[in-house]
């Protein structure tokens, strides 16, 4: 039998003789032996009657993978269920959660007492959170007639190639299987085809900075960057499904945010680092999406002119998504062949955006056209008493703003920048939060750190030392910055409250406080990019450590497989740093556990570490003050203009969450 289609398990221990015709081995077989029946090798595993007489007869134990029988029929259950342990199984504990994706599996027909493990939808982090779903799909079970053999209704010997998680559980599961059947053979340790690069105690050598870097823009251009009719595109990046091949969907489409970070990835590294060609990479990206009407809102009459839209035709329009866009563009902008054209631009965007955020500094999240605008115009949010305290949905938005007056010197920028953030001081610690509570607390650092490089006062300085140590008490010794939760009524996506609710939603990757599961789309790779910049803002050294940890967790849990190159270099959203695996509760709907998105996390921490190795920040790439004065009247005039809206326009298509295709 080849190699290459060997179950995991057969590999493991080559020992075993693998049956290859059901009938056959258990007529030939010896009273009390044991027998392994993996999918892979036996193509009919039919067990019948009179094979099951044989068994009991013989006292045969026997494992057999997804049978062939009346007793089972073919119906795949959803991708976002789980495994739960409905017993104890050796030193496999009752009520614990696994994963066992790719296969669809063919449930009992019969009614199964009691499984060992069994599918279903679920909440809770490694636990149940809540009572025993009423509706379970058997997994792994005795025989209802004879209890030496063990039905597993998918693929289990196939638990690595497959990436079932977490991989000690599974591995205690077939410790347990092997101690049943065949106790004298020694199950080695496992392997998992996808790894971190290093261990959490192993001594980094002094290049793993500069090895992950090179391996992450490596990532960024082999498995991101794709040609298609000629132009240089940006997928969005891998879903978080995993197939029976260990593979991941590859989300191709275009999110502007996206595209931009991880073209502002190669631009600043090839302005720090003098990468020509990297430089013409992304100047070809950036000049492109600048002028593409399916990206971009390029007419003077739209309400959200200048700005980017969510995905391709989809006029959604991000408050911190722009913000992002625009901020980066900002940092990039002497790559331009027409640096005053390019100014014009990015400008736009910033006016357009300040010219819908509310007095108090603070913006709605997100505007559709025509649809937000059927009451009113634009020109009615500049003046609403708007209040959304939420870091996630205004940090970047204050950030921007803080950069505009930088660079223009139009005071309305910095006051509501200045606004907004000292009406969400003045109710902190208690602020609105999305996914996790550690992940507002990460996106705070940029603001309040721009806002000290402008005026370095002591209040500006004490905010933006409370939440670096509120982040820093959040942060494990590895570095992780431990994901928690919020007062429950100010949480927008809370972890699931019912079983039911499980997959719903957007949710956060734990279930409670104390699970150790850090977030690397939402919270780490803004906590190592804020606290650097925390750091060039005030040269506190305790903020100099933190930022360091925050790098060294990053450098070791970089993506490593031989299986999946595709992804290695890259990190993924959700990491569990007891288990030191990627693993967290995966019941967001659209970004789960182990998605790999291109911005958000991975080009982010290529321009983050990049200017920590260039001991600049974001603030420092800017141009010089007031670099775009001379044109900001010109651009505000050309913004003031109010046109109407045809009211009998259709609704926009909304934003399409959770393209899998």
């Amino acid at each position: 039998m080849a190699n290459e289609i060997l179950p995991d398990i057969l590999q493991l221990v080559p020992a075993i003789d693998p049956v290859l015709n059901l009938r056959k081995a258990i007529s030939d077989a010896v009273p009390g032996a044991s027998l392994f029946c993996f999918a892979a090798c036996c193509p009919d595993r039919l067990l019948d009657c009179h094979l099951l007489q044989l068994c009991r007869d013989k006292q045969l134990n026997v494992y057999l993978e997804a049978p062939n029988t009346r007793d089972f029929q073919f119906h795949p259950c959803p991708a976002n269920w789980r495994c739960l342990v409905c017993q104890d199984f050796g030193d496999l504990k009752q009520y614990s959660i696994m994963t066992a994706q790719g296969f669809p599996l063919a449930p009992v027909a019969r009614h199964i007492e009691k499984p060992i493990l069994a599918l279903g939808q679920f909440a809770g982090y490694r636990k149940l959170a809540f009572e025993t779903p009423r509706k379970l799909y058997p997994l792994l079970y005795q025989h209802p007639d004879y209890a030496g053999i063990l039905i597993a209704g998918i693929p289990l010997s196939q638990c690595l190639q497959a990436r079932f998680a977490p991989m000690e559980d599974w591995a205690l599961l077939w410790k347990e299987i092997f101690h049943r059947l065949a106790p004298h053979i020694q199950l080695p340790a496992f392997q998992a085809t996808l790894h971190t690069a290093w261990e959490r105690e192993d001594i980094l050598p002094e290049q793993a900075g500069n090895d992950c870097l090179k391996e992450l823009f490596g990532f960024l251009e082999s498995s991101i960057l794709y040609r298609e009719d000629g132009c240089l595109k940006v997928a969005e990046g891998f879903s978080s499904r995993i197939a029976a091949d260990g593979s991941q969907l590859w989300r191709a489409s275009e999110r502007s945010d996206c595209v931009v970070e991880v073209a502002a990835a190669f631009a600043i590294n090839a302005i720090l680092e003098k990468q020509t060609r990297y430089a013409e990479m992304a100047e070809e990206i950036i000049a492109r999406i600048l002028c593409d009407p399916a990206q971009r809102a390029l007419s003077p009459q739209d309400p959200c002119t200048g700005q980017f839209s969510f995905y391709d035709n989809v006029p959604v329009y991000y408050s911190s998504g722009n913000a992002k866009c625009a901020l980066l563009l900002a940092c990039t902008q002497k790559l331009a062949p027409d640096t005053d054209q390019r100014a014009r631009e990015i400008l736009r965007i910033m006016l357009s955006l300040l010219r819908t955020t509310g007095k108090n500094g603070m913006r709605r999240s997100s505007f559709v056209v025509p649809d937000s605008f059927y009451e009113h115009n634009w020109d009615v949010f500049a003046g609403e008493n708007w209040i959304n305290l939420c870091p996630h949905r205004q940090a970047a938005l204050w950030s921007l703003f803080l950069a505009a007056w930088k660079l223009t010197g139009y005071r309305p920028f910095l006051e509501k920048a200045s606004s907004g953030i000292e009406m969400l001081m003045e109710t902190y610690p208690d602020v609105e939060w999305t996914n996790g509570y550690s992940a507002e607390l990460a996106k705070m650092l940029q603001p309040l750190a721009f806002l000290c490089r402008i005026e370095p006062t002591q209040r500006h300085q004490q905010w933006l030392n409370l939440v670096c140590q509120d982040l820093i008490d959040r942060m494990d010794d590895c570095g992780a910055v431990r994901e928690t939760l919020g007062n429950p009524a100010r949480g927008m996506y809370p972890p699931p409250a019912s079983n039911d609710a499980y997959g719903k939603s957007e949710a956060s990757l734990i279930q409670k406080d104390g699970d150790p599961c850090c977030d690397l789309l939402y919270t780490q790779v803004f906590a190592f990019a804020g606290m650097h910049e925390a750091w060039l803002a005030c040269h506190k050294p305790e903020y100099l450590h933190a930022r360091n940890k925050m790098e060294e967790f990053l450098i070791r849990t970089r993506i490593v497989s031989a299986s999946h190159p595709q992804f290695n270099g890259a990190w993924m959203r959700a990491f569990d740093f007891k288990l030191w695996e990627y693993w967290g509760s995966s019941a967001d709907r659209d970004w789960g556990a182990w998605c790999i998105e291109s911005g958000w996390i991975n080009a982010p921490a290529a321009i983050a570490f990049t200017l920590k190795n260039s001991g600049q920040g974001l603030f420092d790439l800017l141009p010089p003050d007031n670099a775009w004065s001379s044109f900001l009247d010109e651009m505000r005039e050309e913004l003031q203009t109010v046109s109407p809206v045809d009211k009998n326009s259709p609704k926009a298509q909304r934003a399409i969450l959770g393209n899998e295709n």
